[in-house]
């Protein structure tokens, strides 16, 4: 088989890169796709990189070993920004990650200041702030960590007054500083878009790095050598999470359809 043949491996903490998983989908029809959740490891948020890191390269092994996957998509902020430099150094096929949306926040921003919401390892590390000081020069940026908000969505608790409560707490910093654009800089994060846009009404902008990411993984499947088997062909999907999968599907089925994710198998990774 030529490389197109082979699929394309997604990997998150759990839910979260299935909005990921969904646009590129939506990019390339056609394609192959294995995806992995690493919800055994939960929250990753909250681990160190160097835990990240080890998790990570698990799950890629596993990819490589048992799927031949072409690339993988790191569909988690926290483990891009933990391990895409250290997978990149471990292996050799192409890695695409999710880059949080600070520059088009910045650029796009009309009232000079933003919030940028990401998970507390995000938050507080060199990366993110990193690019807030390189494209956040006269803005200002609020880096707002937000504890325990993936986790509800990991639990399916989206339209919750839990969820509600939650984010109405955490958004009222960038509600004080009149902040006109929200980045989501969690893959868990768009899940809640229409709530949070409830919250802080219509003239707020949300952004999110979904489709910039399947645009990228197009343009990087665009450049692996090409077959024309494909043409015609329905795309298979394959789901495994590494604890619990019957949760993990049931939430997975809530986000985004029974007829997309129809089964998952439980891996010991």
């Amino acid at each position: 088989m030529k490389t197109s043949d082979y699929p394309i491996g997604i990997f998150d903490s759990g839910v979260g890169g299935l909005g990921v998983f969904q646009s590129i989908t939506k990019l390339l029809p056609q394609q192959d796709i294995v995806y992995v959740a690493g919800n055994k490891y939960l929250p990753f948020g909250e681990k160190t990189t160097e835990q990240i890191q080890q998790i990570s390269e698990k799950i890629v092994r596993f990819l490589i070993d048992k799927h031949q996957v072409k690339m993988v998509v790191i569909a988690c902020n926290t483990a891009t920004v933990a391990s895409i430099a250290y997978l990149r150094t471990r292996f050799s096929i192409p890695f695409v990650g999710v880059v949080p949306v600070v520059k088009p926040a910045c650029k796009q921003t009309k009232t000079g200041c933003v919030a940028i919401l990401s998970t507390p390892l995000t938050a507080d590390g060199s990366y993110i702030n990193d690019l807030i000081q390189k494209f956040g020069r006269g803005v200002k940026v609020l880096s707002i960590g937000c504890p325990g908000l993936a986790d509800l969505v990991e639990a399916g608790k989206v339209e919750t007054p839990e969820m509600e409560a939650l984010l109405c707490n955490l958004v009222a910093p960038a509600m004080k500083h009149n902040a006109d654009i929200i980045g989501l800089c969690s893959t868990h994060y768009p899940f809640i878009r229409d709530q949070l846009q409830k919250i802080v009404g219509q003239s707020v902008v949300i952004l999110d790095s979904n489709e910039p990411v399947a645009r990228q993984v197009k343009r990087v499947v665009a450049t692996l050598p090409q077959s024309d088997t494909t043409a015609g062909r329905q795309a298979q999907y394959q789901f495994y999470a590494t604890a619990d999968a019957e949760k993990f599907k049931a939430v997975a089925q809530q986000l985004v359809g029974n007829t997309v994710v129809c089964d998952v198998q439980l891996i010991d990774l």
